[in-house]
């Protein structure tokens, strides 16, 4: 039972672990853009300025390098962006629009490519949490006898104590229960007298 209830510890944790490493932050590696009123056309390896918009109009957000771009013939493209290098006081200035040499588009969607995926490193996490458990359970419960005789010893004392019976516990609660309600009304009507003489003696207004 030990063991057992040991293993419903570790697994809640693992569990916890497992959605909280879920909010953190990854490197991105790369971006998948979908552009808009494009124009122009770009390569591999293209050198490429994001740009962005603030409250004084717009700004360059930062470099990349274009790793693979496709255009529709409707005007619109897609395109896998390099990281960004963002520059210095731009790094929450959200981006708008591309351009380079003879080209410009104006980003319709992005969606930010992780260096892995955030399930792997949940995964990890959770994983390493559930195998160290799992060895110091076994350990300390499987081949510790020292841990395995104060069990024993506990459980023996356990059985020794007393517990207060159903009707014991219910007169209890009753008692503590009228004694709380019987407290504050009484604090209430002292109040309550306070207030009204220190009101008739321009105390209070």
């Amino acid at each position: 039972m030990t063991a057992v209830l040991a293993g419903l510890l570790i697994l809640s944790g693992a569990a916890w672990a497992y959605r909280e490493a879920g909010a953190v932050e990854i490197p991105v590696a790369n971006w998948s853009l979908t552009l808009k009123s494009v124009n122009g056309d770009l390569k591999t390896g293209d050198s490429i300025t994001v740009l962005g918009e603030d409250k004084d109009g717009e700004v360059e957000v930062g470099a990349s390098k274009v790793l693979k771009f496709s255009r529709t013939p409707e005007g619109a493209g897609t395109m896998l962006m390099d990281k960004v290098i963002v520059r210095p006081g731009q790094e929450k200035t959200q981006q708008k629009a591309i351009k380079a040499q003879a080209f410009s588009g104006v980003i319709s969607s992005q969606i930010p490519n992780p260096i892995f995926q955030p399930l792997y490193l949940q995964s990890a996490i959770a994983g390493l949490i559930f195998l160290f458990g799992a060895i110091g359970v076994f350990y300390y419960v499987g081949r510790k006898p020292t841990t395995v005789d104060f069990l024993i010893a506990t459980d023996g004392e356990m059985r020794k104590v007393n517990w207060s019976t159903k009707k014991e516990i219910y007169g209890s609660t009753m008692v503590v229960v009228t004694a709380t309600f019987l407290i504050a009304g009484f604090l209430f009507i002292v109040d309550t007298g306070f207030a009204n003489f220190f009101r008739m003696i321009g105390v209070l207004r």
